[in-house]
């Protein structure tokens, strides 16, 4: 752990470290932080969660069944209104803007999409995905 650390406190040009160097190339640069963020989300816990929800769903008392979670209009307006305009759009390139102002022509399908998601116990691959762009603090001028 304390070998990340090191790595990003190098990487963001935040702690220099004797004998380490930082590529002047900012192609280089990007890819290795890409790689640093990214091998995070490298293992498959797709195992792990099978016995989880094996677990939650025999834990249930007999003769009972699981409660039914839907999501309801007003629920998906109230979060498409509370997106912040000022905020970087997400892997998609859609700008919260768009969202904020586009809420009751989005909100039938995006009801849709999270009510499916909750009904199988799936979330979408491409609703995992994230986009981490590092702002490196702007050095103070001595």
């Amino acid at each position: 752990m304390r070998r990340a650390w090191e790595a990003l406190g190098l990487m963001s040009g935040h702690k220099k470290v004797k004998g380490a160097t930082l590529s002047t190339n900012t192609r280089d640069y990007a890819n290795k932080l890409n790689h640093f963020y990214a091998r995070f989300d490298s293992r498959d816990f797709s195992e792990e969660w099978r016995r989880v929800t094996e677990t939650l769903l025999t834990t249930l008392p007999a003769g009972e069944e699981a409660e039914v979670i839907s999501i309801t209009e007003h629920q998906v307006m109230k979060e498409l209104k509370r997106c912040k305009s000022n905020k970087a759009a997400g892997p998609d390139n859609v700008k919260p803007l768009v969202l904020k102002l586009g809420a009751e022509q989005l909100c039938t399908i995006l009801i849709y999409i999270s009510n499916l998601s909750l009904f199988q116990c799936k979330v979408p691959a491409v609703l995992k995905m994230s986009c981490l762009v590092p702002v490196p603090k702007k050095n103070p001028i001595l």
